[in-house]
C-alpha cells in the first residue's frame, strides 16, 4: 500500500513537470522604430488574457509564458502606438514601436441612425433609471398636478404612475447595489415598486444617503467601491468595502490620482499655505488646508474653470477593474486585490470636442464615449484592447442630457425649446 502511494505522489509529480514543460517562453525585444533605441517598460499581454503578461526590462527584453501558439501579443506604451502581432512558432522577437503621433485622433462617422422617442405623453421628463426590466421616470405633468413617478415595463409600455404633489424632487439616484432612491429638497426617499405599482418607500437619513449610499458607484463579488475627491477635486481616490464588514477592514485597491500643479496653484489662489514638508498628507497642516482638502466642492467662476474635478472612472468587466486615468492618458487593469495587470495608451480624451463622460453597458459589456459638434454630438466606442476608437454614431440633436446606454440602445433627455409644455422627452437611439 505504501508502494501505491509513493508511485501516485511520483506520478503525479511527472505529470506536473509534464504539464508545465508544455509551455511556451517567448523571448523577444521592443524598439522604437524610428531610432532602434530599446523601450523600457513596455507592456507586453497576451490578447484577451489580461493576468498573464509582462514588461520589457532596462534593456527593452522581455520574456513571457504561453500555453500554446499561434497567439496574438499586445504591446503598448505611453507615447507609443499600441501594436497587435501574431507568434505562430517559437522564435526571438524584434518589435518595434512608433511614437504616437502628436495629430490626435481622426473620427471616422458612419450613417446616422433613427432616434425614437420612448414616453409619448405630455409630460417634461426631469429624470430616469433603469432598475431590472423596468424603467422609472420622474416627470413634471402641470402646475397643478406638478411631478408624478411613472413606471414602464421591458417594452415601454406604461404600468403604473404615483403622485408626488406633497414633494419637491430633484432627481433619481440608483446606488451601487441597484436600490433606488427619490432625492428631495426635503429629503431622500427609497422608491418601492413591483410589476403592478410604485411609490415612495422609508425616509433615508441624509447623512447615511450622503456618506455611505451615494459614494459607492461599483460592486464587484464581495467588494464596494468608494470614490472621493480631496483637494477640490484635485485628487482622487477610490477604496472598497467588504459587504456586512467593518469600516476598518477597508482596502485601498486602486492608485491615487493627483494633479499635484494644480493643487498647488489652487491652495496659491485660495491663499492657503503648503506645510513646510509640501507634503500634502502631513499632518500638521492649517485648519484652512485642511478644510480645502476636505470640503465638498465650491469652486466658481475662472476657479471652476481651471480647476475641474478629475474625471478618471472605473468599471467592472468579468472581475476586472478598467481605470481610465485620463490625468496619466492610461487605460489600466487592475483585479480586485488592486494588482494591476496591464496598462494600455489612450489620446481620444485630449480631443477639444470630448464630452468628458464615460458611458458602460452592462449588458452588451461595451464602452462608449462622445464628442460635440456644432450639429449635435458624435457616440464612439472604446475598443478596451487598444483604446481606439470606432466609427462615431451621429446624433444631430443639441441640448442632451443624462445620457446612458443599456443592451446596445443610447438612452438620453433632449430638450427642445420649440415644443411648449412637452419640451424635455426621454429619446433613444441604437448603436450597435
Amino acid at each position: 500500500m505504501q508502494r501505491s502511494y509513493l508511485f501516485l505522489i511520483l506520478s503525479l509529480f511527472a505529470f506536473k513537470g509534464f504539464a508545465q514543460d508544455k509551455s511556451i517562453e517567448l523571448i523577444g525585444l521592443v524598439v522604437n522604430a524610428t531610432n532602434d533605441q530599446r523601450l523600457e517598460n513596455v507592456n507586453v499581454s497576451i490578447e484577451s488574457v489580461l493576468d498573464r503578461g509582462g514588461v520589457t526590462n532596462a534593456l527593452g527584453e522581455f520574456t513571457l509564458q504561453v500555453d500554446s501558439l499561434p497567439t496574438v501579443l499586445i504591446i503598448s506604451s505611453i507615447g507609443f502606438e499600441t501594436k497587435k502581432i501574431v507568434v505562430e512558432k517559437k522564435e526571438e522577437l524584434l518589435i518595434s514601436l512608433f511614437p504616437m503621433s502628436t495629430e490626435l485622433p481622426q473620427i471616422v462617422v458612419s450613417a446616422a441612425r433613427k432616434v425614437d422617442t420612448v414616453y409619448h405623453e405630455p409630460y417634461n421628463v426631469v429624470d430616469y433609471v433603469f432598475k431590472d426590466d423596468f424603467l422609472i421616470l420622474l416627470v413634471y405633468r402641470n402646475f397643478r398636478e406638478k411631478y408624478e413617478l411613472v413606471l414602464l415595463d421591458q417594452e415601454e409600455n406604461f404600468v403604473a404612475k404615483f403622485p408626488l404633489t406633497d414633494y419637491l424632487p430633484v432627481s433619481l439616484f440608483k446606488s451601487c447595489l441597484k436600490d433606488v432612491y427619490l432625492t428631495t429638497t426635503n429629503g431622500v426617499y427609497h422608491i418601492k415598486f413591483d410589476e403592478h405599482s410604485i411609490g415612495l418607500g422609508d425616509w433615508v437619513n441624509q447623512r447615511e444617503y450622503d456618506y455611505v449610499i451615494e459614494p459607492c458607484i461599483l460592486t464587484v463579488d464581495s467588494l464596494l467601491f468608494y470614490r472621493r475627491h480631496l483637494y477640490q477635486g484635485q485628487v482622487l481616490r477610490y477604496y472598497a468595502f467588504k459587504i456586512n464588514a467593518a469600516r476598518e477592514d477597508s482596502i485601498t485597491v486602486l492608485p491615487q490620482l493627483e494633479y499635484e500643479e494644480n493643487i498647488v496653484r489652487l491652495l496659491e489662489d485660495l491663499g492657503a499655505s503648503l506645510p513646510w514638508s509640501g507634503d500634502f498628507w502631513d499632518e500638521n497642516i492649517s485648519n484652512k488646508l485642511r478644510l480645502i482638502r476636505e470640503e465638498p466642492y465650491f469652486l466658481k467662476g475662472a476657479n471652476r474653470m481651471f480647476h475641474p474635478k478629475l474625471y478618471a472612472p472605473i468599471i467592472e468587466k468579468d472581475s476586472l477593474i478598467y481605470l481610465f486615468n485620463h490625468l496619466e492618458s492610461q487605460l489600466q487593469y487592475f483585479d480586485v486585490k488592486g494588482n494591476q495587470l496591464r496598462s494600455i495608451p489612450i489620446n481620444y480624451h485630449k480631443i477639444k470636442r470630448w464630452k468628458k463622460y464615460i458611458l458602460y453597458d452592462e449588458i452588451t459589456q461595451e464602452v462608449y464615449t462622445a464628442f460635440h459638434t456644432k450639429w449635435g454630438e458624435y457616440i464612439c466606442e472604446i475598443d478596451l484592447e487598444t483604446g481606439t476608437l470606432s466609427e462615431a454614431i451621429p446624433l444631430d440633436l443639441d441640448f442632451i442630457e443624462k445620457v446612458s446606454i443599456r443592451d446596445g440602445v443610447l438612452y438620453f433627455l433632449h430638450r427642445n425649446d420649440y415644443k411648449g409644455a412637452q419640451n424635455r422627452m426621454i429619446q433613444k437611439i441604437r448603436v450597435n
